[in-house]
């Protein structure tokens, strides 16, 4: 009984421990929603190259995957203290259309030009077939990771950007409990994600982020997890799926 009595006094205390602990963490929790705008009428036209192209406005389809993921939002009744945004149109409305549905101001969002696409430079607007000719193609079998077009930026660059903007903002924040929402676009999230999972810079090409989707990263304080990636359920089974 008094072996018994110790075991159960040890245990409780390593519970106690733990339990405050756990709780230390919790309430130090950040978690970024890095959501990715709603269709643009450039997402419709693969065969122009958009890159940055900071005034492409929404599609049709676009204006409904808002609403569909405001509402969803409302539904979950997620609370966020923080909004961050891209500068570009489509970016910006897609989180107007979020704080709208939340019953938040728009003043809360906060706009950055650390979120927005890679840029392509002198390439956007442009016939994506005729700027990615031979020569092209063959430098970016070579390297496509410091491959940027006249006026661009590489993926490297945009990568690293999207990093600089994370680490600041969490730095911020450091020591918080607070949901943060980041509207921005696909390329970015893909290339911060490769990065900070340490994966090949290939892998990028291998991921998918559709329009209006939430990925989101969560900092305990120590170090970074991937709590979840692409999750776009607001718009299954809907006929403005989109990719």
């Amino acid at each position: 009984m008094i072996e018994q009595r110790k075991y159960n006094e040890q245990c409780s205390e390593k519970f106690k421990i733990f339990s405050k602990k756990s709780s230390t963490d919790i309430r130090s929790m950040l978690s970024f929603y890095f959501i990715r705008h709603a269709e643009s009428e450039a997402n419709r036209d693969h065969s122009i190259i958009c890159g940055r192209s900071d005034h492409m406005p929404l599609s049709a389809q676009g204006r409904i995957q808002k609403e569909l993921l405001g509402e969803r939002l409302k539904q979950e009744n997620l609370q966020f203290d923080h909004f961050y945004s891209s500068l570009s149109v489509r970016a910006l409305d897609t989180g107007k259309a979020v704080v709208k549905a939340l019953g938040v101001d728009e003043e809360m969002i906060q706009i950055t030009d650390q979120l927005v696409e890679q840029s392509k430079g002198d390439w956007e607007g442009k016939v994506r077939a005729e700027m990615y000719d031979m020569s092209v193609q063959r430098q970016l079998e070579k390297d496509s990771y410091t491959f940027y077009p006249p006026g661009g930026e590489s993926q490297q660059a945009a990568e690293q950007r999207m990093i600089n903007w994370l680490e600041a903002t969490r730095q911020k924040h450091e020591g918080q409990s607070a949901n943060i929402a980041a509207f921005s676009h696909g390329f970015a999230i893909k290339s911060m994600l490769a990065k900070l999972l340490k994966a090949d810079t290939e892998s990028v090409f291998s991921m998918m982020i559709h329009n209006t989707s939430l990925t989101v990263l969560q900092w305990n304080g120590q170090r970074w997890r991937l709590e979840r990636i692409n999750d776009f359920a607001h718009l299954q089974g809907t006929p403005v799926i989109g990719y």
